[in-house]
This record gives C-alpha cells, sequence and structure tokens, in this order.
C-alpha cells in the first residue's frame, strides 16, 4: 500500500462513519410500499390464474442471484427457474390458485418480504414466503419458498 493511500485511508473511513443513517420510513411510506407489493402480488396470481406464463416470470428476474426453495426443488438463477416454470403456466394448464397475503414486511423503500397462504386446484394448501425487490421502478421476487403439506 502506498504511503499516500495509507494517510488519506483514515480519512475516508472516517467520512463514511460519519455518513447520516438514511431516515425511518414513516407509516405512510410503509403503507404505500406494501400497497405496491400487494398490487404485484395481486398481479401475479391473476398471470397464474390467467394461464400467461409470460405475465408470471415477469415477475422474477433473470438474475443468476435469484433463489427458489420448493419442498421438492431448490433452484439457483432466475433463467433457471423461469424455463423450469414457464411450461406449468402456460396455456396447457389447467390449475387454478388463490392467494391470500398474510403479511407484508416492509424493509427499506425497495425491498419488502411477503408471506402468502392459499391452495390451488391441486393443493388444499399452499405457504409462500417471497423477498421482492423494486428495480427500475418495478418489483421483482427475489427469492421464494413456497412449501405445501
Amino acid at each position: 500500500m502506498s504511503a499516500s493511500l495509507k494517510r488519506s485511508l483514515p480519512l475516508v473511513l472516517l467520512a463514511a462513519a460519519c455518513a447520516p443513517a438514511p431516515a425511518p420510513l414513516s407509516e405512510a411510506d410503509r403503507a404505500a410500499v406494501a400497497a405496491e407489493v400487494r398490487a404485484t402480488l395481486t398481479e401475479l396470481t391473476a398471470a397464474m390464474n390467467a394461464h400467461d406464463s409470460e405475465g408470471v416470470i415477469a415477475h422474477y428476474p433473470e438474475d443468476p442471484s435469484f433463489l427458489y426453495l420448493g419442498c421438492t426443488d431448490f433452484v439457483t438463477g432466475g433463467a433457471t427457474f423461469r424455463q423450469m416454470v414457464a411450461p406449468y403456466y402456460g396455456p396447457g394448464s389447467e390449475d387454478t390458485f388463490e392467494q391470500q397475503i398474510v403479511s407484508i414486511q416492509v424493509l427499506s423503500p425497495t425491498a419488502a418480504v411477503a408471506s402468502q397462504r392459499g391452495s390451488s386446484s391441486e393443493a388444499e394448501a399452499l405457504f409462500w414466503t417471497q423477498v421482492l425487490v423494486k428495480t427500475d421502478g418495478r418489483w421483482v421476487i427475489t427469492y421464494e419458498h413456497e412449501s405445501w403439506p
């Protein structure tokens, strides 16, 4: 490490440590974020029931860091997940879904966790936990855990 870098590093670290913490979200801000997440999940359920695979996979990023955990599957990578689920929600599918949002925990203006319970025409009880992140003005599911008894 150069001598000038050694001298300036403490100043850079001090400046970073003194930066103000982000302001906490107001209740109105939390409610607005929760409403956006609720609308996104409602759109997802509608796409599932319309057998619109493109509409469904649009809610998931192609990002390699995407994770899906189901009772029998662990999938990494959004592209792999999209390829796996697109046929399931396509025009040949007859499954229908009911999803009820149990809770939405707002973590920041651009991150939230949602828990849902519901059912499908094939399963009496389904449960989802989803981490959603707002990127480029829209909410996408970056992590999903789905389980059923």
